[in-house]
This record gives C-alpha cells, structure tokens and sequence, in this order.
C-alpha cells in the first residue's frame, strides 16, 4: 500500500504557480485573451442559471436570455477580433436548425453552452497561465461549438443573433455613455440602476441553494 507523505493542502500550496511569475510572464495579448474567455465561462455560467431557475411561474425570463446571449456574443466577438478567428455564421446557424428543438433539450443546449464556455477558458488559460502556444484551430471549433448551442437556443426562444447584439449595443451604450471603458462605470452599472434592465433573480426569497461540501458552513450559520 502506498504510503501519502504530503497532504492535499501542502500540495496545492507547492504546485500552484506564484502569482508573481503569472503576472511577470503575461503579455498584453494573452491578458486580453483570458479576459475574453473569462467573460464567455462566466457569462455561459449566467445563462444556464437563468434556465435552471427561471421565474415564478416555470418561464424562462426572456429578456433575461438574450441578455445574457448578448454578453457571451459579446465576449465571443472580443476573442474573434483578438485572434483573427474565423466564424462561418450560416454554417453555425444551419447546424443548430438541425439540432432537436424541443422543451425536455432546453437544459441539455444551455448546459452545452456552460460546457463549451469552460472549454474556450482552458483553452486560453494554457496560453496565459502556463506560456503555451496557444491553440488556435482548438479555440475555433471550441468557439464554434458554442455558437452552434448558441443559435440552437435562440432559435427556441425566437432570439435570433442580431436582437441580441443589439440589445447588447443598447445595454452597454447606456452603461459606457462615452463608449469608453471605466472602471467607475462597471461598477456603476447605469443602465441596471434606472431599472432599464431588471436584475436578475432566479431563486425564490432570499435563500440561494447550497453545494453539499458547503452543509459544514450551513450548519455553523444556524448554530451561530
């Protein structure tokens, strides 16, 4: 029987790369690229929430979806530029009219875009955090795939990709009135503040579900 000499937290501590020699061996184009991807896991994230919670009365909000299509298009975009990645868009919009629409796939396509969001981030993660080539012809049929699932989507919910991206282009023309980042801005959120755009809120009251490897802290919180 093999022996274990090293515990699990004394390895993460060894092997997780300083955060200095990430941020040492970083360049303006692989920073961009993973701030790109990190917007398109997070917004794939957002979307399927927003289908596994939806509203009060089972709906999936809507709005709320092209919304968040919006993002991860604009997200998508940010990469595409950043790379010269090619998308056919008829070939994307003619495999997902081939795909099964229908209510018991919904889950299934909005997981597929959580999927395929996590891949296009390690994908780019490899480049940024561990200096490897980036791979390219991987990070076009990642970014493809989730375009299919993308389309596949809307098609069910009547969203095709220009009523998102212009409703992506009034969101944050409202939010950037300057159509220039800030920070201030990010933070401000303008057009979620005059109630333009409703905030999302997928769980019922003020509970949020818990992941069973956090019972330890909901026991604690009861007992305090």
């Amino acid at each position: 029987m093999t022996t274990i000499q090293i515990t699990h937290p004394q390895l993460v501590a060894a092997l997780v790369k300083p955060p200095i020699d990430i941020i040492t061996s970083l360049s303006p184009y692989t920073a961009d690229l993973w701030h790109g991807a990190t917007g398109v896991a997070g917004e794939a994230g957002e979307l399927l929430e927003a289908v596994l919670f939806p509203s009060d009365d089972g709906e999936v909000d809507r709005v709320n979806l092209r919304e968040e299509l919006g993002d991860l298009y604009f997200y998508i975009e940010q990469l595409v530029q950043r790379t010269g990645i090619a998308i056919d868009w008829d070939a994307v919009l003619e495999l997902a009219m081939n795909e099964v629409i229908s209510p018991d796939m919904l889950i299934r396509h909005a997981a597929s875009i959580a999927v395929h969001g996590s891949q296009v981030l390690d994908t780019v993660k490899k480049a940024a955090i561990y200096n490897k080539d980036l791979d390219a012809e991987l990070l076009r049929n990642q970014l493809h795939a989730l375009l299919v699932s993308m389309a596949t989507l809307g098609i069910m919910f009547s969203l095709p990709r220009q009523e998102c991206l212009n409703a992506n282009i009034l969101k944050l023309s409202k939010r950037y009135q300057s159509l220039s980042y800030s920070d201030a801005a990010a933070q401000d959120r303008a057009d979620k503040r005059d109630g333009q755009i409703p905030e999302r809120k997928f769980f019922k009251g003020d509970a949020e579900p818990r992941t069973s490897d956090m019972a330890d802290i909901a026991e604690a919180e009861k007992r305090a």
